[in-house]
C-alpha cells in the first residue's frame, strides 16, 4: 500500500516535471517568435521555432542536470541563485556548440554572419535569463507548497499561546541563528531541534546538521512563538507540526521528514492544546 508521504512525493515529482516541460516549451515559443540575434530576419518562423526548440531542449537538459547535481551533492536541497547562474554560464560553451550544429543543419548560410565567440556570448545571455527566471519560478512554487501545507485543510488548530497565523520557520539571512548553520542549510525551512550534549542537531527541509549551540539559545534566536519545546532536549517548529504526516503516538512524536522525537508530559499537554493528535 502506498503511504501518504510516498503519494505526496510522487505527485510533487510529477508536478515538477510538468512545470519544467511547460517552462521549456514557453521559452522555445518565446524565442522562436521574437527571433533574437538576427534570426527574425534570417529564418522563417517555422525554422526559428524548430531551431530554438532543439536548442532549449538540449541546453536545458544540460542546465537541469547541472542543477540536480548541485542540489544532491553540494547543497543537499535548493541551490542559491548564484549557483544556478553559474551552471547557466558553464553551459554556454557546450550550448554554443549545439547552436552552431543546429544552424549548420537548419540555416547554414547564417554561419557566415556570426563567429563562434558571438555564439557563446548569445547562448550565455539566453541561459542566464532562462536560468534566473526558472530559479525564481521554482522558488515561488516551493513557497506556495509550504504555505498550503500550513494553511490548508490539513492544518492543525493552534495553541492559545501560538501566533494567530504561524509562518514557516525559515532561517533568515539577518537572523543570528542563520549564521550558525552550514551554508547549504541557510534559508531552509526548520523542522526540529534536538540537543546532543553540547551540540544541537538541526533538521530542515534540505537536510540536517550538528552545530555547536545550546537548545535554549537556539529557541531564543528563532523566537519563543516559532514552535513548541516538546521535551527538555527537543523542539519542533509550527511548520513541522502543521504538516499532515506529523503524528503524536504512544512512544513520541513523529515529525514529518524529521523522524521520531520523545515527548514529555508537559510536551504532550502543549501538543494536545495545539491540536496535534
Amino acid at each position: 500500500m502506498t503511504s501518504p508521504q510516498a503519494a505526496r512525493s510522487t505527485r510533487s515529482t510529477s508536478t515538477g516535471r510538468s512545470h519544467l516541460a511547460l517552462r521549456l516549451a514557453g521559452a522555445s515559443l518565446l524565442l522562436g517568435v521574437l527571433g533574437p540575434f538576427g534570426t527574425y530576419l534570417g529564418m522563417p518562423l517555422p525554422i526559428r521555432l524548430l531551431h530554438f526548440s532543439a536548442n532549449v531542449l538540449v541546453i536545458g537538459a544540460l542546465i537541469v542536470l547541472g542543477n540536480m547535481a548541485l542540489r544532491r551533492f553540494v547543497f543537499a536541497g535548493e541551490a542559491p541563485l548564484w549557483a544556478a547562474l553559474g551552471v547557466a554560464l558553464a553551459a554556454a560553451l557546450p550550448g554554443a556548440v549545439v547552436v552552431q550544429w543546429h544552424l549548420s543543419l537548419l540555416a547554414p548560410a547564417s554561419l557566415a554572419f556570426v563567429t563562434f565567440t558571438e555564439l557563446i556570448a548569445q547562448t550565455a545571455v539566453v541561459n542566464l535569463l532562462i536560468g534566473a527566471a526558472g530559479w525564481f519560478l521554482e522558488r515561488r512554487m516551493r513557497t506556495g507548497v509550504a504555505t498550503r501545507s500550513i494553511g490548508g485543510s490539513h492544518s492543525r488548530p493552534e495553541a492559545p499561546s501560538s501566533p494567530p497565523t504561524p509562518a514557516p520557520v525559515v532561517a533568515q539571512p539577518d537572523n543570528p541563528f542563520d549564521a550558525r548553520l552550514p551554508f547549504r542549510l541557510r534559508g531552509a525551512l526548520i523542522l526540529s531541534l534536538s540537543a546532543e550534549d553540547h551540540y544541537l542537531r538541526v533538521r530542515t527541509a534540505r537536510g540536517e546538521a550538528l552545530i555547536l549551540c545550546a537548545l535554549s539559545e537556539a529557541i531564543g534566536l528563532l523566537g519563543d512563538t516559532a514552535g513548541l519545546r516538546v521535551h527538555r532536549s527537543h523542539w519542533v517548529s509550527w511548520t513541522a507540526l502543521a504538516l499532515p504526516e506529523t503524528r503524536l503516538g504512544r512512544v513520541g512524536l513523529h515529525v514529518a521528514e524529521a523522524g521520531d522525537l520523545p515527548v514529555s508530559r508537559r510536551g504532550r499537554r502543549l501538543l494536545a492544546e495545539a491540536g496535534v493528535a
